[in-house]
């Protein structure tokens, strides 16, 4: 009897298990570390800090925006999180997250400029919505994006700036990518990247993994 009601404990286990592979993972970086290795360059050439728990972009006056991004090209992203801190700028400053990056033009993004005070979002060079809003000097904010995909190819893109909604708009974007940060004619503080969606496995440099404690507690249930 104690081992049918073993068997049945473990095969409960493994489909829960099952069922969050399904459903995928998230990657973190928090940039504790201090090591950049899983991060690369796309777009304008860019000089960046990962340093005191936090990703740094140095302060250039030239157009034309620089990205650090991560991940696979795989990648089916369904949300990106990060704070963000514009500490200097140089005119018409933008700051913000990359989304499904496939090649140049092809992506999703999102951002705040503090000089047009100003949130802004689209895909490639292209502007999808934008509101215009106070945006505070050396203050930290939280900027998240969510991608629903429809049958029709096309996507729901959900943007939010410290948790509230800012706007909402539907197009047709990569259904798959890299994922990162952008900056022109800023430097901007970076910190708590967080990426979410099918084919990611939990991970990253600042994942926090679960302690042993339950895992050993269960095994012990199982053995009784």
């Amino acid at each position: 009897m104690k081992l049918i009601h073993t068997r049945i404990l473990l095969t409960l286990m493994i489909g829960l298990m099952a069922v969050g592979s399904v459903f995928g993972g998230t990657w973190v970086d928090d940039f504790e570390d201090g090591v950049s290795i899983d991060w690369m360059e796309a777009g304008r050439p860019m000089r960046w800090t990962e340093a005191d728990g936090m990703m740094t972009s140095e302060l250039r006056e030239d157009d034309g925006y620089a990205m650090l991004l991560t991940g696979e090209k795989e990648w089916v992203n369904d949300s990106v999180t990060c704070r963000l801190n514009v500490r200097n700028l140089a005119g018409g400053d933008w700051c913000g997250l990359v989304l499904r990056y496939s090649g140049e033009d092809s992506y999703c993004w999102f951002g705040i400029s503090v000089a047009w005070t100003r949130y802004a979002a689209g895909v490639g060079n292209q502007r999808a919505a934008e509101k215009q809003l106070k945006v505070g000097f050396m203050e930290w904010y939280t900027l998240r994006v969510e991608i629903q995909d429809n049958q029709a190819q096309s996507s729901l893109v959900r943007c939010f700036v410290n948790g509230t909604p800012v706007f909402e708009f539907e197009e047709n974007i990569p259904q798959s990518g890299q994922v990162g940060i952008f900056v022109q004619r800023s430097m901007t503080q970076f910190d708590d990247f967080k990426v979410s969606g099918a084919e990611i496995l939990d991970g990253g440099p600042g994942f926090a993994v679960e302690p042993t404690d339950k895992l050993t507690t269960t095994w012990a249930a199982l053995k009784r």
